[in-house]
């Protein structure tokens, strides 16, 4: 995912010989088949990059993890561990409340950030904002998403009268000496 990416990108830089283990087919979907390919190309050079693979368990030996077992059995020794996991929407407290809810689990808001519910407003990676192209509501667990969502509920839950501007769906990641974006609408979304 782009977390894990990020974390690559950051130990690579600095030196550190690192693997990256990915259980889904292949990393950055998000992107399209096309740029997902030179993301990885870009990445394996200079790192190992293992798709459509699990963490079975962890070995440690007087507190400190020693090796990874890997789905087919490999044993990888490491030296440290970083985690980057996928995250859902956490909308139970507004689902008991009777609001209106995506499919995906995240809370439709309006351009004010306010829910179904009159005067519950909600903000951060919970909820799904207006697209700009399509006008349907897209949910992106982005800090930037999350931060402006946060004003404008903030403001608004205040008294105020802020409005969010429509997501664009863009999204840029950098993989080493490559950069790849997106934006607008893709096959995906």
């Amino acid at each position: 995912g782009l977390h894990g990416i990020a974390v690559m990108d950051g130990l690579v830089r600095a030196g550190a010989e690192a693997v990256l283990i990915e259980r889904a087919a292949d990393i950055l979907p998000q992107f399209g088949p096309q740029v997902t390919r030179l993301a990885h190309d870009a990445l394996a050079r200079r790192s190992t990059v293992l798709k459509g693979t699990r963490v079975e368990r962890a070995r440690s030996r007087r507190g400190r993890i020693e090796s990874l077992e890997l789905s087919g059995g490999r044993v990888l020794p490491v030296d440290f561990v970083v985690l980057t996991a996928g995250i859902l929407p956490a909308t139970d407290l507004l689902a008991r409340a009777g609001a209106h809810l995506a499919p995906d689990g995240s809370a439709y808001v309006t351009e004010r950030a306010e829910t179904s519910l009159a005067g519950i407003f909600a903000c951060g990676i919970c909820v799904s904002v207006p697209h700009l192209w399509s006008g349907m509501h897209l949910w992106s667990a982005q800090g930037a998403i999350a931060d402006k969502t946060a004003q404008v509920a903030g403001a608004n839950a205040a008294g105020g009268d802020a409005r969010l501007a429509p997501l664009a769906g863009t999204l840029i990641r950098r993989v080493l000496d490559l950069s790849i974006a997106r934006t607008a609408l893709t096959a995906g979304r």
